[in-house]
């Protein structure tokens, strides 16, 4: 981690809660997606899932987000399908 300071990542709980497409998500998905919008919120360039310049695997993701990796293919899946993400 450098040691120039990033700017802290802000969200309304209000807002976390009232979003339809993450509603439709599992628990495990909607948690693999707090960890992935933290790592995007220190990637370079910021807001990209991205690590060395490049997308991480489903199981290097199990590793940066720290959860189980037999449920992050799926979990992307339903993320994805709902529109989480594009």
């Amino acid at each position: 981690m450098s040691a120039k300071k990033k700017p802290g990542l802000f969200i309304f709980g209000a807002d976390w809660r009232a979003e339809p497409t993450l509603a439709l998500c599992s628990e495990g998905s909607r948690l693999l997606w707090w960890e992935m919008l933290l790592l995007m919120s220190e990637a370079e360039p910021r807001g990209h899932l991205l690590v060395n310049g490049r997308g991480p695997t489903p199981a290097a993701l199990a590793i940066l987000t720290r959860t189980d990796p037999r449920g992050v293919q799926a979990r992307i899946d339903e993320l994805e399908s709902n529109g989480v993400f594009s």
